[in-house]
């Protein structure tokens, strides 16, 4: 499920802050990491520079993994956020692992920039990392502990595979072991709970139900040995604050979630949700585009 990596690099120190990420994917399941250097026409004559800055990483990267890795070093010229999506269809890659940079003052990185471009118009999974975010200590945990919201519907449902392929392929001896809260927000709200218009008895109601659903979905992953966690918030908060509140107070290094977008120049939207945790959030964020949507 993530045999194939790619990860696009434009020069920068933080576009960087991707490796430790595609280097621990690379331990779990082996296959083959790609690092691309999309770059304008308008720079043609600096090509020599980009190949050689993209292979001296590969380099470096080898280094780490062992001789042996499958590091491929690639430099394109072209719009940046086509090439990258181009190259990942013809490619038949699995992941495309990149960093998203943010605007100052605003916690939010542009829209329109390349990595928010490339997140609407791929249909392939996508781990963003923020960076915003501190930079990954492989020896302290990565994409270990996995917060998954789900709202009961089948798109949502969709991450869960990707979940449970990802999680299989880390060590069960790995320290500290892998983790997956699967979380759900009842929101409180839509119920009249912020005025005290719903009585607890019901809440309670609500709240079982949700938990019940949100265990039911965690046997897969729990046949394979992994500890699950079943969480239901009840916040006053909106959606997306609710996960992003929740995942830094349980330490998440990653938030899982399907999209309800599509791939493609005409229909280049996230879901509302996604969209939201997406621009708001520092945790590492893996997006997958349902096949339903």
């Amino acid at each position: 499920m993530y045999r194939t990596i790619l990860a696009p690099l434009d020069g920068s120190p933080l576009a960087e802050f991707v490796l430790p990420y595609v280097e621990e994917l690379n331990s779990r399941f082996g296959g083959k990491i790609i690092l691309l250097r999309a770059y304008p026409k308008e720079e043609a004559s600096q090509a020599g520079t980009h190949q050689a800055y993209v292979d001296g990483v590969a380099q470096a990267v080898r280094g780490r993994l062992g001789a042996k890795a499958d590091v491929e070093s690639v430099v394109v010229a072209g719009d940046p956020n086509r090439e990258i999506v181009d190259y990942a269809r013809k490619e038949e890659v699995t992941l495309i692992a990149a960093v998203a940079r943010g605007q100052s003052g605003a916690g939010l990185w542009p829209v329109g920039s390349t990595a928010d471009k490339v997140i609407r118009e791929t249909g392939k999974p996508v781990l963003v990392i923020r960076a915003a975010a501190s930079k990954a200590e492989p020896d302290q945990g990565i994409l270990n502990r996995v917060l998954v919201p789900l709202d009961g519907s089948k798109l949502s449902e969709a991450i869960l595979p990707y979940v449970e392929g990802l999680i299989a392929g880390a060590s069960a001896k790995a320290k500290p072991k892998a983790e997956v809260t699967l979380f759900q927000v009842q929101e409180a709200a839509k119920y009249g709970l912020a005025e005290g218009g719903y009585k607890l008895p019901n809440l309670q109601a609500l709240e079982a139900s949700a938990r019940s659903y949100l265990d039911g979905m965690g046997t897969g992953l729990r046949a394979k040995g992994v500890a699950v966690e079943s969480q239901v918030s009840t916040g006053v908060r909106s959606v997306d604050q609710e996960i992003l509140q929740f995942a830094h107070s349980s330490n998440a290094n990653l938030i899982a979630m399907s999209t309800h977008g599509r791939s493609g120049f005409s229909k280049i939207f996230l879901g509302s949700m996604a969209d939201r945790v997406l621009h708001s959030g520092d945790v590492p964020l893996l997006l997958v585009k349902s096949a339903e949507a």
